[in-house]
C-alpha cells in the first residue's frame, strides 16, 4: 500500500500537460479494447469481465490530479470517466446505450466514451443544431458562466448564491458539452441529441431531470439501470452481430441510422427506439399512455376483449400496475445512483463525502417529491383545476431550490468546493482575457 501511495504522488507531481496526455492516450486505448470486446466476446459475462480493467482505470484516473491546484480537474474527471465513460462501458457490455448504437470508429467510440455527449437517432424529435449553432451557444454559456463567477466576489446572500451556482452549472456543463460537439460533430460525422431542453421551461420536477437537464448523465442511468429494471433484462443487444458488421454509413444529416432500418436485426431496436415516455421521470399521463400500451401488447386479446371474459381486460390491468412499479423501482434506483456518483465525485474533491451525505438526500429525496408531485397533479386534473403552464414551471424550479439550497449548495459551500471552482474558473477567464494583448506582444 505505501509503494502504491507513492506512486500516485509521484504521478500526482507530473506535469498538467503530461497528465493530461496520458489520460487522452489511456482513454483512446479503452475505446479500441471496448470496441474489440464488443466484436469478439459474445458472453455477456465474458463482456463485463474483460470490461472490468477500463471501470477500474476510470475510477483511478482522478486520483492522478492535485485537489488543491487541480481540483476542477479531478471533479470533471470523476464526473466524465469514474462515473460517465463507465456507465457508457457497463451499457455497452450489456448491449445498451450510445455505445452499442451502431458500429463506430475507434476515434468516434472514444469522442462518445470520453465527451459527456448522446449520439442522436433519428426518432429524435430535435437536435442541438448545426456545429456554428454550438459554437455560438458555447460562446454564450461561456459569458454566462464567467458572468457568475464574477458575480460571485460581491459576496450576494447564500440563497442568491444558490440560484447563481445553479447558473454556473448550467453554463460550465454547457461548455464542456456544447464546445467538443461543436468542433467534432463534422469530422468524425456525428449528429448529437440535445444536452439540455431549456430547463426554466419544466413543467414538474420529473420532466426537470428526466428530459430538460444535463441529458448525458440522465442517458448513462437510464441505460445501465432504468431500462434494465423496466425492461427486467440485464441485456439489451445482440453485440457479435452489430460489431462484425461493417461500420454504418451516417444518413445525410449525419445521425446514426434508424432503429427499424438498421438495428432490428441484430437485436439493438430497444436501444435506439426508445419511448419518449420511458425517459427517466417521465411524466404521469406519458407513463400511463405507456403503461396502458405496454399492458395491451401483453395481454394479447385486450384490444379485441369487448364481450368476451374478463380474464384479458384483468391481465392488462395487473401488466400495467407491474409496469408502473418497475417504473417507479427503476426511477428510484436512477436518483439513489446519482446520489452515489455525486458523493464520489465530492470524494475525490474532498477527500470526504457531504456532511450527512447530504448529496446522497438530496437526489434520493427526488424520488418522493415525485411521487407526491404526481399525485398533486392527478388530483388536479380529475378536479379540472390544473394550474396554467407558467404556474407550473416556476412552483417547479422553486421546489427544486428549496431543496437544492439546503442539501446541495451550502454543503460544497462550507466544503470550499464552490470556492474553488469559482476561483478557477477566474483564473481561467482572466487567462483567456490577457492571452490577445500577449499574442501581440510575441507577435
Amino acid at each position: 500500500m505505501e509503494a502504491a501511495a507513492e506512486a500516485l504522488e509521484e504521478l500526482r507531481q507530473l506535469p498538467y500537460a503530461h497528465k493530461m496526455a496520458g489520460v487522452a492516450a489511456c482513454t483512446l486505448l479503452q475505446a479500441a479494447w471496448l470496441l474489440r470486446v464488443a466484436s469478439h466476446a459474445s458472453s455477456p459475462p465474458a463482456r463485463l469481465l474483460l470490461t472490468l480493467p477500463v471501470l477500474a482505470a476510470n475510477a483511478a484516473i482522478p486520483l492522478a490530479f492535485k485537489r488543491d491546484t487541480e481540483g476542477v480537474t479531478v471533479a470533471f474527471a470523476g464526473f466524465m470517466l469514474a462515473w460517465l465513460a463507465n456507465f457508457k462501458s457497463l451499457a455497452l457490455a450489456a448491449g445498451r446505450g450510445p455505445l452499442a448504437q451502431q458500429p463506430w470508429s475507434v476515434m468516434q467510440a472514444w469522442v462518445l466514451l470520453v465527451v459527456p455527449i448522446v449520439p442522436a437517432s433519428k426518432r429524435d424529435a430535435e437536435n442541438p443544431g448545426p456545429p456554428l449553432m454550438l459554437f455560438l451557444r458555447w460562446l454564450l454559456k461561456a459569458a454566462v458562466t464567467a458572468a457568475v463567477v464574477f458575480a460571485l466576489l460581491s459576496e450576494p446572500p447564500a440563497f442568491i448564491r444558490s440560484c447563481l451556482y445553479i447558473l454556473g452549472i448550467y453554463g460550465m456543463l454547457g461548455v464542456v458539452m456544447d464546445g467538443p460537439a461543436a468542433l467534432l460533430l463534422r469530422p468524425l460525422r456525428l449528429q448529437l441529441a440535445p444536452h439540455f431542453r431549456a430547463p426554466w421551461e419544466s413543467p414538474s420536477v420529473a420532466a426537470f431531470w428526466g428530459i430538460h437537464w444535463n441529458q448525458a448523465a440522465s442517458n448513462a442511468l437510464r441505460t445501465t439501470i432504468y431500462d434494465v429494471i423496466v425492461e427486467q433484462s440485464f441485456l439489451g443487444g445482440g453485440l457479435a452481430d452489430t460489431y462484425h458488421c461493417h461500420p454504418a454509413k451516417p444518413t445525410a444529416n449525419g445521425s446514426a441510422p434508424d432503429a427499424a432500418g438498421a438495428s432490428t436485426a441484430n437485436g439493438t431496436a430497444p436501444i435506439t427506439a426508445r419511448r419518449r415516455s420511458t425517459r427517466l421521470g417521465g411524466t404521469a399521463a406519458e407513463n400511463e399512455a405507456a403503461g396502458a400500451a405496454a399492458g395491451a401488447a401483453g395481454s394479447g386479446a385486450a384490444a379485441a376483449g369487448a364481450g368476451k371474459p374478463a380474464a384479458p381486460a384483468k391481465a392488462a390491468s395487473a401488466a400495467r400496475r407491474a409496469l408502473q412499479r418497475r417504473r417507479l423501482w427503476g426511477m428510484a434506483a436512477c436518483f439513489v445512483a446519482s446520489g452515489i456518483a455525486h458523493e464520489i465525485i465530492f470524494i475525490y474533491v474532498t477527500g470526504h463525502t457531504t456532511r450527512w451525505l447530504s448529496w446522497q438526500l438530496f437526489f434520493s429525496g427526488q424520488v418522493a417529491l415525485i411521487a407526491a408531485e404526481r399525485r398533486l397533479l392527478a388530483w388536479l386534473q380529475q378536479r379540472g383545476t390544473m394550474p396554467r403552464l407558467l404556474v407550473r414551471r416556476a412552483a417547479t424550479l422553486a421546489v427544486l431550490m428549496a431543496t437544492a439550497h439546503p442539501l446541495f449548495f451550502q454543503p460544497a459551500e462550507v466544503a470550499g468546493v464552490a470556492a474553488l471552482f469559482a476561483a478557477s474558473m477566474r483564473e481561467s477567464f482572466a487567462a483567456l482575457a490577457a492571452l490577445p494583448a500577449q499574442l501581440l506582444a510575441v507577435c
